[in-house]
């Protein structure tokens, strides 16, 4: 079947089966055309820019007996840095985002609220702040997405699937801009009714049919 692969909001023609477009979500290896595909813009000098966000990586879901205490945040925090490094090293554009709020969670006075050690941005990236499960709801961070260039790819990573990733995710999709969801470099806390791993499935599986997911061996490979 002839479609098209879109990078951020150009389309390009390409040769995919049948199978590869089933089930609503793309395979591995239609991820990897993708990546393929958007290394082979860069060497053709088209003009794209990568963008990072980094969603509330902040040390209230990492300290146990925390409200939001994620118990195996562990991988995905290890692939959260190793993208994050990975941006740095290849001048990405990076935006850190901080969920503040006031009461005992996410208070702005509490060291809960800071950023997990390894995650402190530099001087030359974006700190923005936000008081709402959307990136959006920060005017700046809406005015910077409304600025990208139609070849720009914006990646996400951080927590959570089921909150500000899962609110900024679907608040862009709805905005024209389909986000590229590092599904690895994230995690959920769990609920009542399913554990960390099961919500956090769930949740990615929702996320795609609102951004292309990927995971972190995929775009670091």
């Amino acid at each position: 079947m002839l479609t098209t692969l879109a990078v951020s909001n150009k389309k390009i023609p390409l040769q995919m089966s049948q199978e590869a477009l089933s089930g609503g979500s793309m395979s591995h290896v239609s991820i990897l055309v993708i990546i393929f595909f958007c290394k082979l813009i860069t060497f053709l000098g088209v003009k794209m820019s990568n963008i990072l966000v980094v969603v509330d990586i902040q040390k209230e879901y990492i300290t146990k007996g925390r409200a939001f205490y994620i118990n195996n945040i562990g991988k995905s925090l290890t692939n959260a840095k190793k993208i994050l490094e990975k941006a740095r090293k290849e001048k990405w554009n990076v935006i850190h985002i901080k969920h503040l709020q006031d009461g005992k969670i996410f208070n702005p006075n509490s060291g809960y609220s800071d950023f997990v050690d390894g995650f402190i941005p530099l001087d030359n990236e974006i700190v923005l702040e936000k008081h709402n499960f959307s990136c959006f709801s920060n005017t700046k961070f809406a005015l910077e997405m409304k600025n990208i260039n139609q070849d720009d790819n914006v990646f996400v990573i951080g927590y959570s699937s089921t909150l500000c990733c899962l609110a900024t995710i679907i608040d862009g999709y709805c905005r024209g801009i389909k986000f590229n969801y590092i599904s690895d470099a994230s995690n959920a806390k769990k609920s009542e009714k399913f554990n960390e791993a099961e919500l956090h499935s769930v949740m990615t599986d929702v996320l795609s049919r609102y951004a292309n997911i990927i995971n972190s061996e995929e775009l670091l490979f």
